[in-house]
């Protein structure tokens, strides 16, 4: 086999990879929105009874979906971390928007 055989064989090769990742990730963002619409409901039911108590169910979700990843190894660590750290980007978007001028010093709130 040529090196250029060789070499047409390996793109072709992460190409599929590439192609078949997608398909793979296509379907868990289907699988997230289903289970998100699911989760809408329950939080629904639950949240509103004061802002404790909202607070008590983020912090609910978050420790109950990092024992889901793990328990039922769901996703490698450095998968789930990174998911986690978007999360926290993403968070700090939707609390503070594009004015934060009102916001509380991020040092005020912390473990």
């Amino acid at each position: 086999m040529s090196s250029s055989e060789q070499s047409s064989l390996s793109l072709d090769a992460i190409m599929w990879d590439r192609c078949a990742k997608q398909r793979r990730m296509a379907k868990v963002d289907d699988l997230q929105k289903d289970h998100e619409a699911r989760l809408t409901a329950l939080v629904g039911e639950m949240a509103g009874k004061g802002s404790e108590s909202d607070w008590a169910l983020v912090r609910a979700l978050i420790h109950r979906a990092v024992h889901v990843a793990a328990e039922r190894k769901a996703a490698e660590f450095c998968a789930l971390s990174t998911y986690l750290a978007e999360m926290i980007g993403h968070a700090h978007g939707l609390i503070h928007g594009g004015d934060q001028s009102g916001a509380a010093a991020h040092r005020d709130i912390v473990h």
